[in-house]
């Protein structure tokens, strides 16, 4: 996979990104295991500390086609 466009991501894109492929460490794995099983009140909480990676994790789960635009972007498909 080509990897030299990750840096044309979004704060929060890169987070859900790193997290899918594995390549976060220590505490940004924990919260993004925390968000991705996270209940609305609760994802709202860590939403106040981290909007982006809240978001982010709104759309992975909920937007259909996020991830494949992300992905895009990642290999140069899209801008």
């Amino acid at each position: 996979m080509n990897r030299n466009n990750i840096h044309d991501l979004d704060k929060g894109q890169k987070f859900i990104w790193e997290w899918q492929y594995r390549t976060l460490g220590g505490f940004d794995t924990s919260l993004a295991e925390a968000l991705s099983k996270s209940d609305g009140g609760n994802r709202d909480k860590l939403r106040k500390g981290f909007p982006e990676y809240a978001d982010a994790m709104d759309s992975f789960q909920t937007d259909s086609g996020w991830w494949d635009r992300v992905q895009d972007v990642v290999e140069g498909a899209i801008a």
